[in-house]
């Protein structure tokens, strides 16, 4: 993630638009940047239930609504993981 991007969310974080970035280490996995290192969580969440991004692609500006889940660690513990609900959105 080298240039941020600059999202929004909401203040319980029940929704965040953002962007998408799938790393292929360890299987893979999903992560929505959505603010820089003063945001909440550095600006990027991992992402939890990823089925409900099929069809999304890395670098895809999306809105989900969700929850953070503080006692899941992202892959290498890299902090919470954002559990999304049914909703995802491509923005353009």
């Amino acid at each position: 993630m080298n240039d941020t991007y600059d999202g929004s969310f909401a203040a319980d974080m029940s929704w965040i638009e953002g962007r998408l970035h799938w790393t292929q280490l360890e299987g893979g996995f999903w992560e929505i940047e959505f603010g820089d290192a003063d945001a909440p969580h550095g600006g990027r969440l991992t992402l939890g239930r990823p089925e409900q991004l099929a069809g999304y692609n890395s670098g895809d500006v999306v809105r989900i609504t969700g929850r953070v889940d503080d006692g899941a660690l992202g892959i290498f513990m890299s902090g919470p993981v954002y559990l999304i609900d049914n909703s995802v959105s491509h923005l353009t």
